[in-house]
C-alpha cells in the first residue's frame, strides 16, 4: 500500500506493474471482512462492458511495454553529491530554483539544507528522487492499520449505496476496478472522529512528515514556495493481488512550470515481485522521447517502441 501526498512535479511518466504474489511481514492482502470481488461486480452492460474491454487492451499494451522496458530497469537510489566546479554549482542552483525555501517552519540545519539542495537538483534533472526513511516502521504500521480501517468503511459505504463510490474511490461504481485504485482519505479517520480523538494517525503522520527540518517538509517547501504552498490531497493507492499491470502513462500533461509535487510513501515493503511503481527519469521534460511515448501516432510508426527500448 502506498500513501500519496500531493502539494500544489512536472508530469513524470510512470507505471505500476502487476501485483504478482503475496509476501510475508507487512505485505499481502488487506484484512478485509468482505470479498472485493463479490462487493464490486461491474455491470455486464453499457459502460461496464466498455470499461472491461478497455482494461483488456491496456493490459495487453502494458505487457508489450514490459518486454521493452524491463531489461533497463534499476531501483531508484538516493543520489550522492559529487565535487562540482563553480560553473556546475551555478547551473545546478538555477535548475533547482535555488532551493532556498524556508520549510514548513523557519530555518534548517546545514546538513538538511545540503540534502534538500541535492534532492532539488535531482528533481530538476530526473523529475523524481528517493527520500529514504521518512516514516519509522512503527508509524508506517499504525498508518497502514488506519488506512485499512478506512478501506473497510469505504467498501461498506459502497455496498450500502453505490453512489458513495465516487466520494470514496474517486470513480463511479460502473468503472470501479476492484483490484486497483485510489482510496480518498480524510484528515481525521472515522475511528478517531467516533472516538473523540483530536489527532488521529493521519494527522499525526502528516505533522511528522511535513514538520520543520523534516526531509519531506523541506523538499516540498523548496520546490513549492514555502509556507504559501497549498496542500492538495491525501490518498492511498491500493493494489490487490491479481491486479493487472498498468501501461506507461502520465497523470498530468506537460507543464513548463510544475503545478503539483507528489510524494509516494510506502506503508509496507514493496519488493519488485509485488509490482513496484516504475518511473522514467527525465520524462518530466518535453523531450522527443516523451512526445514519442505519449503521441498516439508513434504507436504505428515504431517511434514509441524505440523510445521505450532506450529508456
Amino acid at each position: 500500500m502506498l500513501l500519496l501526498v500531493s502539494i500544489l512535479a512536472p508530469s513524470l511518466l510512470l507505471l505500476r506493474p502487476s501485483y504478482k504474489q503475496l509476501v510475508g511481514g507487512g505485505g499481502g492482502r488487506l484484512p478485509l471482512e468482505r470479498s472485493v470481488d463479490a462487493l464490486l461486480q461491474l455491470p455486464e452492460q453499457g459502460s461496464g462492458l466498455l470499461f472491461q474491454d478497455s482494461k483488456k487492451a491496456m493490459t495487453a499494451q502494458a505487457e508489450h511495454e514490459r518486454v521493452l522496458i524491463e531489461p533497463n530497469m534499476n531501483p531508484i537510489v538516493e543520489r550522492k553529491r559529487s565535487r562540482k566546479t563553480s560553473a556546475q554549482k551555478a547551473a545546478a542552483s538555477k535548475r533547482s530554483g535555488g532551493a532556498k525555501g524556508g520549510g514548513f517552519g523557519a530555518g534548517r540545519s546545514s546538513p538538511m539544507q545540503r540534502a534538500t539542495e541535492l534532492r532539488c537538483e535531482t528533481m530538476a534533472d530526473d523529475g523524481v528522487c528517493c527520500v529514504p526513511g521518512v516514516l519509522t516502521a512503527e508509524a508506517a504500521a499504525q498508518l497502514r492499520e488506519c488506512v485499512s480501517d478506512e478501506l473497510r468503511s469505504a467498501y461498506a459505504a459502497v455496498e450500502d449505496d453505490p453512489l458513495n463510490c465516487k466520494e470514496r474511490f474517486n470513480v463511479p461504481v460502473e468503472t470501479m476496478d476492484p483490484l486497483r485504485g485510489y482510496l480518498l482519505l480524510p484528515l481525521r479517520d472515522e475511528l478517531s472522529v467516533s472516538g473523540g480523538v483530536d489527532r488521529g494517525p493521519m494527522v499525526s503522520a502528516l505533522s511528522k512528515l511535513l514538520e520543520k527540518d523534516s526531509a519531506l517538509g523541506e523538499l516540498f517547501a523548496s520546490t513549492c514556495g514555502g509556507r504559501t504552498a497549498e496542500w492538495y490531497d491525501l490518498v492511498a493507492l491500493r493494489t490487490e493481488p491479481g491486479a493487472a499491470r498498468q501501461p506507461l502513462h502520465s497523470d498530468t500533461p506537460y507543464q513548463k512550470i510544475p503545478g503539483l509535487f507528489c510524494a509516494f510513501i510506502a506503508l509496507q515493503d514493496v519488493p519488485f515481485s509485488m509490482g513496484s511503481t516504475l518511473f522514467v527519469p527525465g520524462t518530466h521534460k518535453n523531450t522527443k522521447d516523451r512526445k514519442a511515448i505519449l503521441d498516439l501516432a508513434s504507436y504505428a510508426d515504431g517511434r514509441r517502441d524505440a523510445a521505450l527500448g532506450s529508456v
